[in-house]
């Protein structure tokens, strides 16, 4: 399993910056534990200063007055170091979170961009849930394994370190621990990680299921309003089930996260307690002389003990987690688009020769040759899935022909200047697609702010005159324009689609869920507001259309032209 394709140079050098911190970070937790000994030490025997070369030393360097006083200098110090033991952890902390919150980000930017610049037709074939979960939650789950693996190198160090120091302690009691709590943690790793693989399988598809299900749920919100009541509660209950499958399997990570810990500490202190009944049966007598050594024992079994936890911990996370590894890492392989942003020029005709397009295997068009002269109207239509979307994508340049050429006033259509003329249609959907926000919002949609141009093209579309009695450009539509009616949202739909001055206007189906008399009177509107424009059209009602100059229709893979009033 791979990380490091996702980590940026500056990101990996970070990266390795944090390892480094998390080793002087790991000596300073040694040195805490290990300091705490011989101040025991010193504390319950005065005669150990004058007796410890390394504490006379010190005793003499300083000209400590008297045993106390040394002995409450020494615990004083350690309380400084404690607190900057403190801070340092907390910076580490700091930084590591600030790490994994950064690889989230970035991840998430970068999945972003590639979606922007996939191929429309590869953009097609993806489920809109799926790249959402992927933006959203599989990229944050990138960052708590990148965390994990961070978390995993800071706690090995810290183990080795503590070990080191207890090995010197007591090198026999120190080996006895260490070989109990492997063969328990390669126990405990054979039996917990198998689970834990299940339910990361079982969290990413009830994952899937919820997202889509929440989608599709909120989608047709009215649809629901007007069921039955046991349909309602049948709906109900299939999100009560999702939402209890996916709780249950991030559940069972938890439950299977926690056991090592409380099998290693209930393991852990026993030891303890069992190596202090042996020495009371030993000696049979009090064991004062091996506090000092026992002390550093409990500490540092205090302190090892969570590291050991929180590697397994993290250990499992990458593994319950390792599916969106494997998600994010396919969909940044997908390919992206190349294209330049050369000059194109639209004065005189477009020009379809010899166009083919399939699907995979399925054909879609066979040798279409179609020209289209700037000003013109021109109308496709044709059966569901007859091609006609697919033909007008390829006019404006969001899907490429499998053979054959576009040309733009002769100039070749090209990867280098499709950016370009892309940039110069004006495209009104068949579905809406107003967010909750004001009308200007919705008509710039992300494009530069420009009062008087919104004010233009809604003066064209018919609707200046409605937001002067709301709140102007202010005027506030609802998610989806649900504070305006059908008509209202075309229009807005349409005022978006010109405001640029678009030399191109396409309406893909655009009025076809309106009534007869409000399509003939938007597509009127539309016709009369786009005079000096060229209105590409795909519609399923040809009675509509007797405003254009032409009318095509595509059966059977191919063009045939129905009408032409020019």
């Amino acid at each position: 399993m791979r990380i490091s394709f996702l980590f940026s140079k500056k990101e990996k050098k970070r990266f390795t910056y944090l390892i480094i911190f998390s080793i002087l970070v790991s000596l300073i937790e040694v040195i805490g534990i290990s300091a705490i000994m011989p101040f025991i030490d010193i504390s319950i025997d005065f005669q150990s200063i004058h007796q410890n070369i390394y504490y006379s030393y010190f005793y003499e360097k300083f000209g400590f007055s008297s045993e106390v006083e040394f002995a409450i200098t020494f615990g004083l110090l350690l309380m400084v170091f404690y607190f900057f033991r403190g801070f340092a952890n907390f910076i580490f902390t700091y930084q590591t979170n600030l790490f994994s919150q950064r690889i989230y980000s970035s991840i998430t930017k970068k999945l972003f961009d590639k979606y922007l610049t996939m191929p429309y037709v590869n953009f097609t074939s993806y489920n809109l849930n799926f790249l959402s979960k992927n933006l959203v939650a599989e990229a944050n789950y990138i960052s708590l394994i990148s965390g994990s693996i961070l978390l995993v190198v800071s706690e090995f160090f810290v183990i080795i370190m503590i070990l080191t120091v207890l090995l010197a302690a007591n090198w026999k009691i120190t080996l006895i621990f260490s070989l109990i709590l492997v063969i328990k943690l390669l126990l405990l790793g054979n039996t917990i990680t198998s689970k834990i693989k299940k339910a990361g399988d079982r969290r990413l598809s009830a994952q899937n299921n919820l997202f889509e299900l929440i989608n599709r749920l909120l989608k047709n919100f009215k649809l629901i309003k007007l069921m039955k009541p046991q349909d309602k509660v049948k709906l109900n209950n299939e999100f009560h089930l999702t939402v209890d499958e996916f709780a249950f399997a991030s559940a069972l990570n938890n439950i299977f996260g926690a056991m090592p810990r409380i099998i290693l500490e209930t393991i852990g202190f026993s030891m303890i307690v069992l190596f202090l009944v042996v020495l009371l049966y030993k000696s049979e007598s009090d064991i004062s002389f091996i506090l000092p050594t026992l002390s550093l024992f409990i500490l540092s079994l205090y302190r090892l003990l969570p590291s050991v936890n929180r590697i397994v911990s993290s250990v499992n996370k990458i593994i319950f987690y390792r599916n969106s590894l494997k998600i994010i890492e396919t969909q940044l392989d997908q390919t992206s688009e190349n294209n330049g942003n050369n000059k194109i020029r639209f004065d005189d005709k477009i020009e379809l020769k010899d166009i083919f397009f399939k699907y995979e295997k399925n054909k879609i068009l066979t040798n279409i040759n179609l020209e289209i002269k700037k000003g013109e109207k021109v109308a496709f239509i044709g059966e569901s899935g007859s091609g006609k979307t697919t033909l007008v994508d390829i006019v404006i340049g969001l899907l490429q022909p499998t053979e054959g050429y576009i040309y733009i006033d002769g100039e070749l259509l090209s990867n280098s200047n499709i950016e370009t003329w892309r940039s110069s249609v004006g495209y009104i959907p068949q579905d809406t697609t107003l967010f909750d926000g004001s009308i200007s919002d919705n008509i710039c949609f992300g494009r530069e702010f420009n009062s008087k141009k919104i004010k233009d093209v809604l003066d064209k579309v018919n609707l200046l005159d409605f937001v002067k009695t709301k709140d102007g450009l202010d005027t506030m539509v609802g998610d989806n324009g649900v504070q305006l009616s059908g008509g209202q949202i075309q229009r807005v739909v349409i005022a978006r689609a010109i405001y640029d001055d678009p030399d191109i206007i396409v309406l893909d189906e655009a009025t076809s869920a309106l009534d007869k008399k409000n399509e003939s009177k938007i597509l009127q509107e539309i016709f009369n507001s786009t005079i000096d424009k060229t209105l590409i059209i795909i519609s399923h009602n040809v009675k509509t259309l007797t405003f254009c100059d032409k009318i095509y229709e595509i059966k059977d893979q191919k063009l045939m032209q129905l009408s032409s009033n020019t």
